[in-house]
């Protein structure tokens, strides 16, 4: 200290010792005390000064002198035993408690007295006693925290505080102190730290509780401002516990934590923390994580399984970002492709494998969303059936191995008593490899749909996907090609209706049904209707071989592996050309003229062979089950003198076979011509004519034809085309004969 400051604390001194407040057993007990410390050789600093400090600041405080004789007793017994080198820290602590009844000061924290209801006593060591306090708790940037109505003991020496009883509430983080708090029993605070735990804590939360549960509290002063604030933090025992209603039609079943203001519903290492989602009061939602965080106004998690309950049937996901908000009611999944979280979402129900990112649902709405993230990914959203199998992929996963993973995992699940569940770190040591090294490969089986790998739980369920791929690689099982890519940027992917799970996908520009068997679809508006078990309805174009399709209320039945077309606007065929190209090949020519008005199905492959790997050249199938009908009203035939109402070729129901590899010639429909009474309606089979179009050659019984109701008489051929009808013969005439080799005959 200067001399200055050592003059301007004695005038301070000064003032105290001469007040009415000093008297003489207080001036007695200091020259007592100040001649101890001349005997132990201690120094004007920090001893004396701290010393003389405490006396004024005692002094000036509202006590008692009997309290300042305990503590003069207590200084005596330190200055007479054999180790004082925590005299100087008992005497700072003296200081701060007369002065702001703060016991324990460092440069980041400090611990208060709501009051100087406080006794000195020694027992072996000094101790305070506080009988009743509210134990205030400040950091180096004014942040604080309480404990009400508490009681305890202080050990200067060690620098403990032993509690018992008080309360805790969170009304720093915002909650109101009458909603959420912790009675404490028990509890021990090192005051060299910025917090203090305590077992066995009697929690209240009205918002969520209906009665009091016991836990674990801590308490700590850091420096955090509004969403935060992370403590008061508590944990209940009990790993399961039940919330009916935590928000309308949600019940929570899990532990229970506090992180500041954000309820965290905590599970244990052997299971998840769940909120079930209910719709019409049943549990249609499952949501499990190791951690939930849930607010007033939104429940989250970073990581965790989802399961939709569809009848018996389920959507899953093993690791996946949740979020409801409970004002708008919204539930938000968020796929990554990050991880294990880049597996597909499971669809049993329509047998799928989802590859979207984001799932939307108002719950009160009875329907689901799912999208791409907008400006988020410039991958496309696909739906893929769940034997889908292309050998590129199974070869791929192998990539430089001897063995491919999938065989390694198969043999190990045999070994494992056929248990399909196991942990990664079980596998590693089968594999005799580090759990590092086998970990990205356990990610890569997920992100396939192969297996279903809890990374934060560390925990294996084989898939019965994995076992089918090494069936299909094989040839031992069918597989099929059956996929929905969905393009559709920044609009919705798919609607899953949820009054009969009828999931509608947007923006399919093609789907694949066989490439062996060259037949593809092309939905009218990009858009299908899927159903259970991959059967879908849709309108469009249906390719088969040299076949199109062209309609609306067309459905697909995967079992039965055909597409049953009830209503054909229009067939159009293209055929190998007769003439051959500079290069000697027939290339392909549209057939000019359509078939309207069909109704039929057709059979892509057999059930079984929907791989395509066996040979079935008679499939693709089409088979027509009602009349159709060709018609020759355009433009371009004869300046359109035919009217379809009355001019038309009528075909019987029909079935064609290997729709890819007919030859051109081959190709007939049989019917009956009706020719708006030109000629009466007679039997014929339509083929390819020499310009392409639908037609025939027809031969006129020998009696002749009596024409235009019966005015005349013609014999010998009609032809017809799209160069109109035709004929080659003579028109017998009241009492003439007309002869030509291009007759055209017009209604």
């Amino acid at each position: 200290m200067s001399k200055r400051e050592v003059k301007d604390f004695m005038e301070l001194f000064t003032l105290a010792w001469n007040s009415p407040k000093c008297n003489d057993n207080l001036k007695l007990a200091t020259y007592k005390s100040c001649n101890q410390m001349l005997k132990k050789k201690l120094r004007i600093l920090p001893e004396y000064k701290s010393y003389l400090s405490s006396v004024m600041n005692f002094i000036n405080s509202n006590q008692s002198e009997d309290n300042f004789t305990s503590w003069q007793e207590c200084i005596t017994k330190i200055l007479n035993g054999k180790i004082i080198k925590y005299y100087s820290d008992y005497l700072e602590m003296s200081e701060n408690l007369f002065s702001s009844n703060t016991f324990y000061r460092s440069a980041v924290i400090q611990f208060s007295s709501s009051n100087n209801n406080y006794k000195f006593e020694y027992d072996t060591v000094p101790i305070v006693i506080f009988p009743n306090l509210n134990l205030r708790i400040f950091n180096n940037q004014n942040d604080s925290g309480v404990v009400y109505n508490t009681k305890g003991v202080y050990y200067p020496y060690s620098g403990i505080f032993s509690g018992n009883g008080g309360k805790v509430n969170w009304k720093r983080t915002g909650l109101e102190e009458n909603m959420v708090w912790a009675e404490l029993k028990k509890y021990q605070i090192s005051l060299k730290t910025s917090g203090f735990n305590a077992d066995s804590v009697e929690f209240y939360n009205n918002y969520y509780l209906k009665k009091p549960i016991f836990g674990h509290l801590a308490e700590k002063i850091v420096s955090e401002k509004g969403a935060n604030i992370s403590y008061p933090r508590f944990d209940s025992y009990s790993k399961r516990m039940q919330i009916p209603d935590i928000a309308k039609d949600v019940d929570y079943d899990g532990g229970f934590s506090m992180r500041g203001a954000k309820f965290i519903g905590s599970g244990s290492k052997e299971e998840d923390a769940t909120l079930i989602f209910k719709r019409e009061g049943k549990k249609f939602l499952v949501v499990g994580a190791k951690s939930i965080g849930i607010t007033k106004d939104k429940f989250s998690a970073e990581t965790s399984n989802i399961k939709f309950y569809f009848d018996k049937d389920s959507v899953t996901h093993p690791s996946i970002s949740m979020k409801f908000m409970t004002g708008t009611r919204i539930l938000s999944l968020i796929r990554t492709n990050s991880g294990v979280s880049k597996s597909p979402f499971l669809n049993s129900f329509h047998k799928v494998d989802m590859y979207f990112e984001e799932l939307t649902w108002k719950i009160d709405d009875p329907k689901i969303d799912l999208r791409m993230l907008p400006g988020n990914s410039t991958d496309d959203a696909s739906f893929e059936s769940s034997t889908y199998f292309r050998s590129d992929r199974y070869d791929i996963l192998q990539g430089m191995d001897v063995i491919n993973p999938l065989i390694q995992m198969r043999d190990f699940v045999k070994k494992n008593n056929n248990s399909r569940t196991f942990s990664g770190e079980t596998y590693s040591r089968y594999l005799k490899l580090a759990p590092n090294e086998v970990l990205p490969n356990l990610v890569r089986l997920s992100a396939l749909g192969l297996i279903s790998y809890d990374a934060e739980g560390d925990v294996v369920q084989v898939n019965e996907k994995l076992f089918n791929y090494i069936a299909f690689r094989s040839s031992h099982l069918d597989y099929d090609v059956i996929q929905f890519p969905s393009v559709a940027r920044g609009a919705t992917n798919a609607s899953i209706n949820l009054l009969n799970y009828d999931m509608t996908i947007f923006g399919v520009r093609q789907i694949l049904m066989s490439d062996s068997q060259n037949v593809a679809i092309y939905p009218a508006e990009q858009k299908i209707i899927l159903k259970k078990n991959r059967d879908f309805v849709f309108a469009g174009i249906v390719h088969a071989g040299h076949f199109d399709f062209f309609g609306k209320e067309f459905s697909f039945d995967y079992n039965k592996f055909i597409v049953d077309l009830k209503n054909v606007d229009s067939l159009r065929i293209t055929v190998k050309s007769r003439e051959p190209d500079a290069y000697g090949e027939h290339p392909l020519v549209k057939v000019k003229t359509v078939i309207e008005k069909i109704n039929g199905n057709l059979e892509i492959d057999e059930p079984h062979n929907k791989s395509g790997t066996k040979p079935f050249p008679k499939y693709p199938i089409f088979n027509s089950f009602k009349d159709s009908y060709t018609y020759y009203d355009k433009k371009q035939i004869q300046n359109g003198k035919y009217p379809r109402d009355k001019f038309y070729f009528h075909l019987d129901p029909f079935t064609i076979d290997s729709l890819k590899n007919f030859s051109t010639d081959g190709l007939s429909f049989k019917g009956e011509m009706v020719s708006a009474d030109i000629f009466p309606v007679f039997k014929e089979a339509l083929r390819i004519q020499p310009d392409y179009s639908l037609g025939f050659i027809h031969s006129v019984p020998s009696e002749g034809y009596a024409i235009y109701a019966g005015k005349a008489t013609y014999h010998t051929s009609i032809n017809l085309s799209n160069k109109g009808l035709r004929g080659d013969g003579k028109l017998n005439y009241v009492t003439s004969v007309t002869q030509s080799n291009d007759f055209i005959f017009y209604p």
